[in-house]
């Protein structure tokens, strides 16, 4: 089944001191996976841009495809598509989850 997936950022953290002003610094991220029958996960992360950002663009310039390229580059032991996995994986449990919450009927 289709899974789509969304980059959204919550919030860019930009330097206030160095020069240039408003250079992207930290990125607050998610990554969403929505699958054909509207069940959604969902990661989130912050990435340090460091030397990502070293090419600067201006801040209003950033686009959304740029930023999430300069997270991607920056994670440590994990791949975009290793994220992907492990969001459809949790899609395919929602499915067939493993425990269901259950209470004894006698109790009130």
């Amino acid at each position: 089944m289709a899974i789509t997936y969304t980059w959204s950022f919550d919030r860019v953290e930009v330097s206030t001191a160095d020069q240039p002003i408003d250079l992207a610094v930290v990125a607050h991220w998610r990554l969403t996976a929505v699958d054909a029958e509207g069940l959604v996960s969902s990661a989130y992360g912050s990435s340090n841009l460091g030397e990502a950002a070293s090419d600067y663009t201006p801040f209003d310039e950033i686009t959304k495809e740029q930023l999430a390229g300069w997270v991607i580059e920056r994670m440590e032991n994990v791949t975009e598509d290793n994220l992907k996995e492990a969001l459809a994986d949790q899609i395919e449990a929602q499915k067939k989850p493993k425990t269901v919450p259950k209470v004894p009927s006698g109790w009130s």
